[in-house]
This record gives structure tokens, sequence and C-alpha cells, in this order.
């Protein structure tokens, strides 16, 4: 079998209701990309995720329901508690040139004016309506970049690199040194 490149969506809190619905809090803010979907993929990690055939999905209380095929009682639902939860990658609606999903970031190269490697993002955060780059140096120290067009110069993802004009001292000020 053909096995899916698949990107973390959320992780299951258990059953909803007696006819096997499933809890989900969802790990991105855009609730909309589950919509696209016609499988989730459900699991302790990506290898061992299986495959679920979607019928169903609302949103109840800032988390999302679920209703799959394989999936018909409370305790059948129960049994997805805590596990993470996937859609492939090709189930994703396609993108405007300028735009990217946040996993497309983890490992890319960044790099400052001079081309120096700072390091490589580690993972993206939104503490409140501010895209954070998380990146990592080659010692392991991370730092934290605001993704504002005021800092980040170049994109070329498919380049693997990111060249971004950095205030100085902000790295420094984090205890951030050079890799």
């Amino acid at each position: 079998m053909n096995c899916p490149q698949l990107v973390l969506m959320g992780r299951s809190s258990g059953s909803f209701g007696l006819k096997g619905e499933v809890r989900v809090y969802p790990y991105t803010g855009d609730s909309e990309l589950f919509l696209t979907a016609e499988k989730l993929y459900a699991g302790p990690n990506p290898e061992a995720a299986q495959e679920l055939n979607l019928k169903s999905l609302r949103r109840h209380k800032g988390r999302l329901l679920f209703k799959v095929e394989e999936i018909n009682t409370k305790e059948e639902a129960d049994k997805l508690k805590g596990f993470f939860i996937y859609i492939s990658q090709d189930q994703l609606p396609a993108l405007a040139e300028d735009e990217y999903y946040w996993f497309q970031l983890k490992g890319v190269e960044v790099r400052d004016l001079e081309n120096r490697v700072l390091g490589r993002i580690a993972h993206v955060t939104d503490p409140g309506g501010q895209e954070i780059w998380v990146i990592k140096n080659s010692s392991g120290q991370e730092g934290l970049i605001p993704a504002t067009d005021e800092f980040v110069v170049r994109m070329e993802l498919s380049k693997g690199y990111i060249q971004v004009d950095l205030p100085e001292g902000l790295l420094e000020s984090q205890g951030f040194g050079e890799s």
C-alpha cells in the first residue's frame, strides 16, 4: 500500500454522544481544512495511523465533531481518545503562489542578509494573531522570529531557504548564537 504524507490536524479527546461521533481539538486555526477531506487518519503517530472514511463534520464549542463510517458507538469512538488526527497532504486545498502551510516550513533554512545560516525552522506558532517562527541552530539553541513583511526579505521554499533582515540584537537578546 502506498502510504500518504500525513499532516497533523488535531487530537481526539474522546467520544461525543452515543452514536460514535469523535471530538477533536484542532491544532490548526483554520478548521475549514478538515472540510476538504474525504478521509481522516487516526493514530498515536503517522506511521500507525489508520484510515477512516469521513461521513460528517461539525463544530461544537471550539471543538470539531466528526463521524466516520468505521465507528458507530460511543465505545468505539472512545478508543480514539488521545490519538492524533491527520489528513493527507493531497487533500489540502491548493494555495496561491505566495502562501504556504506551516508544515512546509519545518526544516527550512533561515539566512541573514549576508547569506549566513541562522538556523532551521523547528516549528511555527501563532500565540495571538502573529505568526512566529521558532528556529533552531546547529547547537540546539532556539530563537523566535516574527514572520512579518518587515523582517522576511525573501522566501525561496523550493530552494529550501528564507532570507530575513532582523533588527540588531533580536536573536542575541534571546540567548541565541549563530550556528
